[in-house]
Parts: structure tokens; sequence; C-alpha cells
């Protein structure tokens, strides 16, 4: 524990402190800021939405793992991306990482400091020791298998059997995958298996545009073609985590 400390106090004077946006909203629900943080970065960075979902997994599972022990999350954030970065194959160079980083969360002070070499190599010291942090943590397996193949590959084959009258003005994937996207603000998106979580997206995607699927007679249980396994009781369970996001982002309007 006394490592972990040190590590924290050392990650504390390397980053800037300044009371953003983003702080606030830290202040108020530190996983959603933690998230909306990390999706904002992976967006400038023009990452995978892949490579965002492994950044979002990577930083839920460490705070699982810490429990109560209080880090600077946007340190461990910017960490996550970086490693995302290379799980997913989605390469980007760690100066951009810092300069976007640290733009995002205090532009004016980061445009400042960009020809300050010291500065440079202090958050750049910093993303990596946290990195080997994370690696520990997560016992040097950061890899989660994504919900996106399974969902992509579903609504494929669904795509293959509706109308294209009904595919022409509903827009099924696009709907599917900013669902996905909007789930890992909760940690709740890595606590069911990645064949699940399409599954319970897949029917809500279809619920929100009351679509039925043809020559299907039980409406109900249509998701048991791709999860035979899968108990109603489950998709409704994560469906209604799902919904619980838009209701804690509703809650954090005024400082978003």
């Amino acid at each position: 524990m006394n490592n972990y400390n040190n590590f924290n106090v050392a990650v504390q004077q390397a980053l800037p402190i300044n009371k953003t946006n983003y702080y606030r909203l830290l202040e108020k629900n530190s996983a959603f800021g933690s998230v909306k943080f990390i999706l904002e970065c992976c967006q400038k960075l023009e990452l995978k939405p892949s490579t965002f979902a492994h950044a979002a997994s990577i930083f839920h599972r460490v705070y699982d793992n810490l429990g109560r022990v209080d880090y600077d999350k946007f340190a461990i954030a910017t960490a996550s991306i970086f490693l995302a970065s290379k799980v997913n194959e989605d390469p980007i160079r760690l100066k951009d990482l810092i300069n976007v980083s640290q733009v995002t969360l205090n532009r004016q002070d980061t445009l400042n400091e960009m020809t300050n070499n010291s500065w440079i190599l202090s958050i750049r010291d910093t993303i990596v020791q946290c990195e080997m942090f994370i690696m520990r943590v997560l016992n040097f397996s950061p890899f989660t298998q994504l919900p996106h193949p399974f969902l992509l590959n579903y609504i494929n084959t669904l795509e293959n059997w509706l109308p294209k009258e009904w595919l022409s003005i509903t827009p099924l994937s696009k709907c599917a995958m900013s669902l996905l996207q909007d789930f890992y603000y909760s940690s709740s998106a890595i606590r069911y298996s990645a064949e699940q979580v399409a599954t319970a997206v897949l029917v809500l995607t279809f619920q929100i545009y009351g679509i039925k699927i043809p020559l299907i007679d039980d409406f109900d249980n249509w998701y048991k073609l791709f999860s035979p396994d899968m108990k109603v009781e489950l998709v409704w369970e994560i469906i209604e985590e799902i919904l619980k996001v838009f209701e804690v982002e509703e809650s954090l309007k005024d400082f978003l």
C-alpha cells in the first residue's frame, strides 16, 4: 500500500490540478466524469470506438480492484487510453495523448507549457508509470472481450430478414452502437459477458424502433436466436442498467 500511496503523490505533483468543468463533474460522479474525459480524448485523437471501449473497460476494472483507495482519476484515465491503443492495435503517439488530454483538462495552462520540455517529460513519465501501475493492478491482463463484434454480427444477420424500406429509414447500427458506447459510462458494462451486453443492446434498439422480426412466432424471445441460454430477466436487467446511464446524465446536465 505504501508504494501505491507514493505513486499517487507523484501523479498529483506531475499533473496540474485546476477546477475546470471536468473536475467539478468528477466531484459529482467520478466514474461518469472520467469516462466522459476518456471519450472526448479518444474522439479528438480519432481512435476507434472499440479503443474507447477498451479504455473505459480498463478504467472500470482498475477502480473495481482498487476499491476505496483514491488516485488521480484523470491520470488513470489517460494511461488507460494509452494502454487501450496498444491492446486494440490502434497506435497513438504519447506526445499527442499528452497534448490532447492536458488541453482537454486545462486548455490555457497547457498551451502555455507546450514548449516546456521538462513539463512534457514529467507528464510522459507519469503516464508511463501509471500504465505500469494499471498492468500490475490487472495482473498483466488488460484485454477484455468486447460486445462490438457480436453486436455487429447480430445486426447484419437481422438486416437480411428485414424489409429494405425499413432499413432505409431506421439507423439500427448507429443507434445500437451509440447505446453500447453510452453503456460504458457505467461500470456495469464490464460485469456481464460480451454476448449478454450485445444481446441486451440489440433488444433495446429494436424496442426503441418498435420493430418485430418477420417470421418469428415468439416475439418476446426472438433474441434467443443468438443467445439461446440467456433468460429474459437478464436481458431486462442489463437494459435497466443502460437506461440508468441516461438518468445519471440528466442529473449531471448542469455540469456537462
